[in-house]
Formats: C-alpha cells, structure tokens, sequence
C-alpha cells in the first residue's frame, strides 16, 4: 500500500513540475530582463500576447511559467513608468456620481442642501471623515477615497 502512494506522489509531483530543459529553452528564447525601455516593454508584451492567443489550455507548464514572469516583469516597469496618482475626493464623487447614472440631488440624504453638494463636488468644501463613511456606505466602496 505505502509503496502504491509514493508512486502516485511521484506521480502527481511530475505532473505539477516543468521539464527544465523546455523551460530554459523558452528563457533563452525570450531573455527575460528587467524591463528598462519602452522598447523593451513592446517586446515583452509581443511575447505575452502570443502566448495569450494560445489560449490558456494550450499553453505548456513552462509557457505558463514564462507568462507569468513576463507579465510580472511588465506590470513592474508599468507601476514603475506609469504611476496611478490617487484622485482627489470630490472628483471621485463625480465619477461615481456619473457612473450611477445619479444627480447632485441624490445626495441630499448626506448633505441635506444642495449648495453643500455642489460645494463638495466642485472641491470648494473638503469631505468630513464622517461623510466620506456615509458615501462609502451609499456607494459601497472604502471611505478611504473621500480622505
């Protein structure tokens, strides 16, 4: 019994593993490097998409484990090059206002007058902490994006 165990760890253990002849041959193929150029993110992106117009099911455990390199390396210079500065609160509650099809007046619940909305949404008047949690709850989101 212990040793038809041991064969089927093996067993699943080689399937879950890489052949790392294959694998090296897609590293030497691709070179992977920290991404440091524009150019170098095109290329990088070339290899990712033709690996993702495989589809998933078609792709090799190591074309996988170079996917997933390569879409590390990428979204590392991405944040690196192309920082998300956070937007300021009054212009996330125009776009939430905007995205649930709402009006100023909707607010009225929160704010009570509507010179006090337009206020806030305008950023002539900042959002108090205990706004901001009324708007998460209203608009089910963190509070945190009206601070």
């Amino acid at each position: 019994m212990e040793k038809k165990l041991l064969r089927l760890e093996r067993a699943i253990i080689m399937q879950t593993t890489i052949n790392l002849e294959k694998y090296a041959n897609l590293l030497i193929e691709t070179l992977p490097t920290a991404i440091e150029n524009e150019a170098e993110r095109q290329k990088t992106l070339a290899v990712i998409d033709r690996l993702m117009k495989k589809g998933e099911a078609n792709l090799s455990p190591e074309e996988i484990k170079i996917l997933k390199l390569l879409t590390v390396l990428a979204a590392d210079y991405e944040k690196r090059t192309f920082p998300i500065q956070p937007l300021a609160p009054h212009l996330v509650l125009q776009s939430l206002l905007e995205d649930n099809d709402l009006r100023q007046k909707d607010l009225l619940p929160i704010f009570k007058t509507e010179a006090a909305i337009s206020e806030i949404i305008n950023g002539k008047r900042p959002i108090s902490k205990n706004k901001a949690v009324e708007l998460g709850t209203f608009f089910c989101v963190s509070a945190k994006l009206f601070f």
